[in-house]
């Protein structure tokens, strides 16, 4: 299955800190705040376009951009572009935030930001593509060339241990770079430590929906 509309927004409330449950996000038309499962960290965005934005943290929030601050100094560590079609997950660590974010119709990305370990750290680390780390091994699996992929969907959809899951969605010519398409569905495992360690666990059968997030 393609998704190629956005799921409907709404708006957020704000979140207790230290909860586990609901971690996922709609992206929506008001401002919230999420604390991270830790307490160390809130996120706060806005997504409405051309609107004046509030935010605990101090200084203003760009509308459609999302704001990572320290709790305790109200630091900010990491601001990151959103899409209305986003959705935002802590991991139970509390020390990563993966976005499932939609770069346009023929795309989509879960990024992993990467939170300061010390408290004296100016900035995040740069956000890691996981679409990227999966796409080599991808072609392999399906047996084509990159040019014969025209939309590739990855998301997000769940923590294990010391471990997530992703699912990937190539979408490709059968056969040359033009003409009829066909889809596949595939699971892969990454390594939470690195996000570079990626294993394949599971190919669903043909014309199974790929997951696009994680089941709430």
């Amino acid at each position: 299955m393609i998704w190629d509309a956005p799921p409907p927004a709404i708006s957020a409330p704000v979140m207790p800190c230290g909860e586990v449950e609901h971690q996922l996000v709609w992206v929506g038309d008001k401002t919230a705040t999420l604390h991270s499962p830790d307490c160390r960290w809130i996120l706060a965005y806005r997504s409405t376009s051309g609107s004046p934005s509030v935010s605990p943290a101090k200084g203003s929030l760009v509308a459609e951009l999302a704001t990572v601050f320290d709790a305790a100094s109200g630091k900010i560590v990491a601001t990151f572009e959103m899409s209305r079609s986003a959705s935002l997950h802590w991991l139970e660590d509390g020390a990563h935030l993966i976005v499932n974010y939609r770069s346009g119709s023929g795309s989509a990305e879960p990024l992993v930001i990467l939170l300061p370990s010390n408290p004296r750290a100016a900035q995040a680390e740069p956000p890691i593509d996981l679409s990227e780390v999966v796409f080599g091994d991808v072609l392999k699996r399906i047996g084509k060339s990159s040019e014969q992929v025209y939309h590739f969907y990855a998301y997000f959809t769940a923590e294990k241990v010391d471990r997530v899951l992703i699912s990937v969605e190539p979408v490709y010519t059968l056969s040359g770079e033009t003409g009829p398409g066909g889809s596949a569905c595939l699971i892969y495992s990454i390594d939470k430590a690195t996000f570079r360690d990626a294993r394949l666990i599971e190919r669903l059968p043909e014309n199974t929906p790929c997951p696009i997030g994680p089941i709430e």
